[in-house]
């Protein structure tokens, strides 16, 4: 991956590649920028991984769609990816759902969603337990921002 000049699109999905193989992508990440395009989901790479892409986002040029679904990833993680988020410029599309990110980590992406000015489509309402109130602040500011979000819970 850290040679391949052509590569846009990358599909690893269900392949349990655990902290290590998402260190070594957020490597290539790093060094090379030619994927816009990356499917991690179902790789359990938890909070470590998460931190580890994290980092390769904030420096990263081209991806523009990163799918992180049921990966384990708890609120250290998304709070990562929040990080990332404030200062990434090429991110698009993000999928987060099915992870255990809960309301801290949703506030911590509604507060980086306030600072990022490229992402208009995320996913992250299913299986991360997040609660009305923390709901409510990201409708906020996606509705605020026109990002599309896919499943948050209804108002009350």
């Amino acid at each position: 991956l850290e040679t391949n000049a052509t590569l846009t699109s990358l599909s690893i999905r269900d392949n349990n590649i655990g902290v290590d193989g998402a260190t070594k992508i957020a490597t290539a990440l790093e060094r090379k920028a030619t994927l816009t395009s990356l499917n991690l989901s179902m790789n359990d790479i938890g909070d470590e991984g998460a931190a580890k892409i994290a980092t390769a986002l904030e420096t990263n040029a081209t991806l523009a769609t990163l799918n992180l679904s049921s990966n384990m990833i708890g609120c250290d993680g998304a709070a990562k990816i929040a990080t990332a988020l404030e200062t990434n410029g090429t991110l698009t599309s993000l999928d987060i759902s099915y992870n255990c990110i809960g309301d801290k980590g949703a506030a911590e992406l509604a507060t980086a969603l306030e600072r990022n000015g490229t992402l208009n489509w995320l996913r992250l309402w299913l299986g991360n337990e997040i609660g009305h109130e923390s709901a409510a602040k990201l409708r906020a500011v996606t509705t605020r921002k026109g990002i599309e979000v896919s499943r948050l819970p209804r108002e009350e």
